[in-house]
């Protein structure tokens, strides 16, 4: 299904401040993973259910950037939707930890792997700002 003319806008702006919220949201992953190390987990889990919502918008971009993506250029298509997929891989990989209060395998899995997946997010960024620019 096509993306409609407004869906196709909203991407386009949302593309424009995802690159500076995506190291932002690393950043605060990276903070996290810090209180976990430092035995402060009850501040950790609470910023971790916070910057919880703001992942979720970021993972809701994506899937928007994607969708708006796969006419106009579908390799970067298929680049959002992989860097989409390894950031919920992650997410995922970290609910038995966190299920079992297991808080350095925590922090090593949000310092280690998810604030640089996020960061990583620059080298699609040019791409999906170019693929979404009007034509």
């Amino acid at each position: 299904m096509q993306p409609s003319t407004d869906e196709i806008h909203f991407a386009r702006e949302a593309a424009r401040g995802a690159l500076p919220y995506a190291d932002l949201i690393a950043g605060r992953f990276v903070d996290i993973a810090g209180a976990l190390r430092d035995g402060r987990d009850q501040e950790a889990l609470l910023a971790l259910s916070d910057s919880a919502d703001d992942l979720e918008h970021f993972l809701r971009f994506l899937i928007l950037v994607q969708d708006s993506l796969v006419a106009a250029s579908p390799d970067d298509g298929t680049a959002v939707r992989d860097y989409h997929e390894r950031i919920v891989t992650i997410l995922e990989s970290l609910q038995p930890a966190l299920g079992h209060a297991d808080f350095v395998e925590v922090a090593d899995a949000l310092e280690d792997d998810l604030a640089p997946s996020l960061r990583s997010y620059r080298n699609l960024d040019a791409a999906v700002r170019a693929a979404l620019a009007p034509t």
